[in-house]
């Protein structure tokens, strides 16, 4: 754990990528992560502020964005063959887990993954890699707190 210096020090961990499952009920958004210590599930505000934490506290280049995608299109096209988790040489970086890669049924490839993670990747057309919405939508943080918050 490293810690971002201001006026207060905060301990982060920096990650390249976090998955975790937003999910929309009566009575608002509820967020399920499956590596968070808080409660579980939490509601989105309670969340972001206390599992997220602002980004104003952070340098500008280590600002986050949020991909937003629907459930069922992650579901049906998201892939893996898990060759980000192996070394150049072919070893595993860490054991893979004992059951298959994940291919949705409508994927056109057999990974996908860089798709999903690369945040400059946002806008639909012929001048992108992305060619169609299934892989949701970048946000900044204050897109990503607008859509979901109550406050």
């Amino acid at each position: 754990m490293g810690s971002c210096h201001s006026d207060i020090t905060y301990h982060c961990s920096f990650k390249d990528y976090h998955v975790f499952i937003i999910y929309n009920t009566m009575s608002g958004y509820l967020v399920y992560d499956f590596d968070s210590l808080l409660p579980f599930p939490s509601p989105f505000d309670y969340y972001f502020a206390h599992g997220l934490r602002q980004n104003d506290i952070l340098p500008e280049r280590l600002r986050r964005f949020y991909r937003v995608i629907h459930g069922t299109d992650y579901v049906n096209h998201f892939s893996s063959d898990r060759s980000h988790m192996q070394r150049q040489d072919g070893s595993w970086i860490a054991p893979p887990p004992s059951y298959g890669c994940i291919c949705g049924h409508n994927s056109s490839s057999s990974h996908n993954l860089p798709f999903y993670l690369d945040m400059t990747m946002n806008v639909v057309g012929e001048n992108s890699l992305i060619t169609d919405s299934v892989y949701g939508t970048v946000l900044n943080e204050n897109e990503f707190f607008e859509k979901f918050s109550d406050l």
